[in-house]
């Protein structure tokens, strides 16, 4: 070996020892002690405590549950790392990934809050608030509609018959003197009578089965009512009552040979009834269920019923009509209508009546036609598929007229003069027709009635402590109807609704939640309120000046109702601590904190001047002078609401003389007037706020041209437009959910809710 080659291995030799000496730099992953706040909105800055954090912030990758993010500032001295939360974080740990790996989760779960505001303003959903009629009755000229969806039986005129149960059945009286209502619950099986002459509903006859079917007769003692259903368990029960007050059983119920009853006729004397009912028996070994019919002698109960089959391929749908003497037409699902005489035994004509479509049959109902003579009967059948009503000459089986219809008629009934009804399942109104001559006449409106009249942001509410235990679930106002429509949170879909307790006649206005999870609910004459446990009560029977407008809570959960021209703090007995009375028309009064903040105008002078004014909560229920208040003297025109914001109160007005468009005046915390800021459209009715306050919802145009405008407002900036959102017609109070990212708006004028994201 030279010596230079000597030299060069030396030299390997030394380097290869360097290397085996070396101590590799130590992996310090970084970890999560603590994070502020606890609990935020996306695009809201949270600061991580920790350790191992990147000095370079963009190195450090933050974990939420189900979304990431990158650092945007580190604080090496402080051991801190901020951020803003990501669109969709979800609620969980946090942790943080470098270039050494994904460190040490937080302990704590960080609580994501939601975005805050509509991700694109698009309507994806609408809810149609039907009552979906299972019966309608026409007695002594007036109309009656029996409600699934509000547990009411109500009349042409609005009067409204409550009987805190799903209706299943409606039949007059023959004698024109009261209604009958079954009702389908799980567990009360009931009948109520509706005396018509003094408007009162009387106290139910109790059964043993499901009610699923009336039908009225009558003997020498008077009215009488059949009732038949079966217990849901398999077998069929048929039983008769008096039809007067006292409601009496006349027979008991006695058992038949069906598993489900559809519907039921009777004869005008009561004795025999044919029921068109669902029965297993076994065909090649095999159980099957037939559709058909059971003739039952109810002089005898004791006798065996007799059972028919239908002739032909059709089955009955459970439309039935009696039809003298002494026969019974029944309807097909393949769109005839068949005859059965009530002989002993019984026999099917053979001619059936040609409806000249397949669509089934959904109801029948006998009534009087110029074209059969004064004396003759005849048909009406409804064809909910096609939206159309046939008319039939009994005797003949001639078809007399047909009529198309909007919607589809599910239900039929025809009133002693001739004039003839069909309720429609997809909307509230029943088409009237005129049977003696088969000419269409008009629609009747059955509206629920949503939301408060006077259009104030009350009418609907998001519950965070729902007592089925359920998602949070959204409370719409039903204000004639003194229930509330519930609408699942998670699925959209309509749920059964809350009866309220009535201490008057009293509709409900308006909802609210106080801090206790408690609904309170505001009506013409008095203020009902249900707990965290369900318990429904009225908290306030009287003393109300007048209808309320508005309600809100102090910061210990006293509600502070609003009236058109004041306002008043209530104590939890019902008592009225004390208020407020303006000067003027209130626009709005709301809880902050531990003070009340109001804003109203001037009383007949004009121009308008608004003001807002701030109490502490002890000077406001005493009826003081408040601690701070401002009075807009200046000459702008059109004021038209305002929005109290965490920083900020914005008054909207239509026109300003100092800009030549629609303008909102800011006023800061302590009422100071700020610069105006320019408004993109004109503002009709400014409605709330989101629940992290950095938005606001507005209205532009009249129905239809209405438009509602979720805004943003910046200082020093014009208003800026998020989502543009086109409504079907005037709204009764809007509501975000607690994320702000779904907006439910109830239209009255549409009887539905439209659902916004």
């Amino acid at each position: 070996m030279t010596r230079s080659t000597q030299i060069i291995a030396a030299a390997f030799l030394l380097a290869g020892c360097g290397r085996d000496l070396s101590v590799p730099a130590q992996v310090v992953l970084p970890a999560v002690a603590a994070f502020a706040p606890a609990t935020a909105f996306a695009s809201e800055l949270i600061t991580l405590q920790g350790t191992g954090f990147d000095p370079v912030p963009a190195r450090n990758t933050v974990h939420f549950r189900t979304a990431t993010a990158a650092g945007e500032s580190v604080d090496p001295v402080a051991g801190t790392l901020s951020l803003h939360v990501p669109i969709d974080a979800g609620s969980g740990p946090i942790a943080v990934a470098t270039v050494a790996g994904l460190g040490t989760p937080s302990g704590a779960a960080f609580a994501y809050r939601g975005i805050g505001h509509l991700r694109t303003g698009q309507s994806s959903t609408s809810l149609a608030i039907l009552h979906r009629p299972p019966g309608i009755a026409a007695v002594n000229g007036d109309l009656y509609l029996a409600s699934s969806l509000f547990r009411f039986i109500q009349s042409r005129e609005g009067q409204l018959f409550h009987i805190d149960h799903r209706p299943g059945a409606l039949v007059a009286a023959n004698d024109q003197s009261a209604l009958y209502a079954s009702v389908e619950d799980p567990t009360d099986h009931f009948v109520y009578r509706i005396d018509l002459a003094t408007n009162t509903v009387g106290a139910p006859a109790r059964l043993t089965f499901f009610p699923r079917a009336l039908a009225a007769a009558a003997d020498v003692n008077g009215p009488l009512v059949v009732a038949a259903g079966d217990d849901g368990a398999g077998t069929g029960y048929i039983t008769t009552l008096r039809g007067d007050a006292s409601m009496a059983v006349v027979q008991s119920a006695v058992s038949l040979p069906v598993v489900r009853l559809l519907s039921v006729a009777v004869t005008a004397d009561g004795r025999q009834a044919a029921l068109v009912a669902q029965q297993q028996t076994t065909v090649s070994g095999a159980a099957v269920v037939q559709t058909g019919l059971l003739i039952v002698n109810l002089d005898v109960p004791d006798e065996a019923p007799v059972w028919i089959m239908p002739p032909g391929s059709g089955v009955p749908t459970g439309a039935i009509a009696l039809l003298p003497p002494g026969e019974v037409a029944v309807g097909f699902d393949d769109g005839t209508i068949g005859n059965l005489a009530l002989t002993n035994p019984p026999a099917w004509s053979p001619k059936l009546y040609d409806t000249l479509s397949n669509s089934p049959v959904g109801g029948l109902v006998k009534f009087t036609s110029a074209a059969t003579g004064a004396s003759a009967p005849a048909l009406l059948a409804s064809k909910a598929a096609e939206g159309s009503l046939v008319a039939f000459d009994v005797a003949s089986r001639d078809l007399l007229w047909g009529i198309p219809v909007r919607g589809q008629p599910v239900r039929v009934a025809a009133d002693p003069a001739g004039l003839l009804y069909a309720a429609d399942e997809t909307s509230n109104f029943v088409d009237a027709i005129d049977g003696l001559k088969g000419v269409w006449l008009n629609r009747v409106s059955f509206e629920p009635g949503l939301g408060n009249p006077s259009g104030a942001a009350c009418g609907a509410v998001y519950d965070p402590a729902p007592l089925d235990g359920s998602s949070p679930r959204f409370l719409v106002v039903a204000r004639n109807a003194y229930a509330l429509a519930l609408i699942d949170a998670s699925s959209l879909q309509l749920k059964k609704p809350i009866n309220l307790v009535r201490g008057h006649t009293s509709p409900a206005l308006c909802v609210g939640v106080g801090p206790d999870k408690s609904v309170w609910v505001l009506h013409q004459s008095e203020i009902g309120r249900i707990d965290s446990t369900g318990k429904k009560e009225v908290i306030v029977a009287k003393g109300l000046p007048v209808p309320p407008i508005g309600i809100a809570f102090t910061a210990d959960g006293k509600p502070i109702v609003s009236f058109p021209g004041e306002a008043a703090v209530v104590n939890a007995d019902g008592s009225v601590a004390g208020g407020v009375v303006f000067d003027g028309a209130v626009d709005s009064v709301i809880g902050s904190g531990d003070q009340v903040f109001a804003t109203w105008t001037n009383a007949g002078a004009k121009p308008v001047v608004p003001h807002a004014a701030l109490w502490p909560v002890a000077d406001f229920i005493a009826g003081n002078k408040p601690a701070l208040q401002f009075d807009d003297a200046s000459p702008d025109l059109g004021f038209s609401g305002s929005i109290r914001m965490p920083d900020r109160t914005l008054f909207f007005y239509e026109a300003s003389a100092k800009v030549a468009n629609a303008i909102a005046l800011p006023l800061d915390g302590s009422l100071q007037p700020g610069p105006e800021e320019s408004a993109p459209v004109k503002a009709h009715g400014p409605l709330l706020v989101s629940p992290d306050g950095r938005y606001f919802l507005w209205t532009k145009g009249q129905a239809p041209d209405l438009v509602l405008h979720l805004t943003r407002a910046v200082a020093g900036q014009s208003i800026v437009n998020v989502a543009d959102m086109p409504i079907p017609g005037r709204l009764t109070g809007a509501a975000f959910d607690p994320q702000g990212e779904r907006l439910i708006v109830p239209i009255d004028t549409a009887d539905s809710i439209a659902v916004f994201e």
